[in-house]
């Protein structure tokens, strides 16, 4: 019983961190929110045991350069 509840919670974790971080990466790139907004805000969502990796996992995309391979990887199409 007590693995079952483990497991539910971790998936539960797991979720609400990807879905976190799918958030703050969307608020950097694409909407061009400054890193310490959008990091912050992003931060305060998840569970506190969660938040030193979402932060350092924000900090590091928001550090990193965007640049892509061609246009088409960009905007995900086929090079035809």
């Amino acid at each position: 019983m007590l693995d079952v509840i483990v497991l539910v919670a971790m998936v539960v974790t797991a979720a609400a961190f990807a879905a976190a971080l799918r958030l703050g990466t969307f608020q950097l790139r694409i909407l061009g929110t400054p890193a310490h907004a959008a990091v912050s805000a992003t931060v305060d969502t998840v569970p506190r045991r969660a938040r030193g990796l979402v932060n350092a996992v924000l900090r590091k995309v928001a550090e990193a350069d965007d640049a892509w391979p061609s246009e088409a990887v960009r905007l995900s199409y086929p090079d035809w």
